[in-house]
């Protein structure tokens, strides 16, 4: 999950504990000091937390300098608030270049991109049932391969009554 912590993070985490789902987080640095109970719950549930950069930028974009300063103020705030170092990093929506690459290595965090996008923020939070199915037929797709990596974000909360529909 991309994005977060949002508005529909606790939702997410709910969804995922009662059914036993393991996912992992992908927060954005600036998130995490305005929802660190959210983030202590991801990593208490068993939840996995990578590193999605500070301000969510375009690295490819950016100097070397920049992009180093994206990914360690997000692992300081990160450790300063769980005790733990994420070792995966994303780059917002995939964008990266040789120097990302380097920062990575370097700091022995692996690159993880996705395998599946379920382009789930084009809903902008519906639950319609037209975006729930799009979403899950995207999401089923990925079942074919041998380890999908599914891309979801968790920025709009969902009605309670439209909750169930998701899952």
């Amino acid at each position: 999950f991309d994005d977060g912590p949002g508005t529909s993070t606790q939702q997410v985490l709910d969804i995922l504990m009662r059914y036993g789902v393991r996912a992992t987080f992908f927060n954005i640095g600036e998130q995490i000091p305005e929802h660190p109970a959210l983030v202590a719950e991801e990593l208490a549930d068993g939840q996995t937390l990578g590193n999605h950069t500070w301000n969510h930028h375009d690295l490819d974009q950016q100097t070397a300098e920049e992009q180093a300063a994206e990914i360690d103020k997000t692992t300081r705030a990160q450790r300063r608030l769980t005790g733990s170092t994420p070792c995966l990093f994303r780059p917002p929506g995939g964008a990266y270049d040789h120097t990302t690459l380097a920062l990575t290595r370097a700091r022995r965090d692996a690159l993880w991109l996705w395998s599946v996008d379920t382009e789930d923020w084009k809903a902008a939070g519906s639950a319609s049932k037209y975006w729930v199915n799009r979403v899950r037929t995207r999401a089923e797709a990925g079942g074919s391969q041998s380890h999908p990596v599914v891309l979801m974000h968790n920025e709009d909360g969902l009605p309670d009554a439209d909750r169930k529909s998701v899952v």
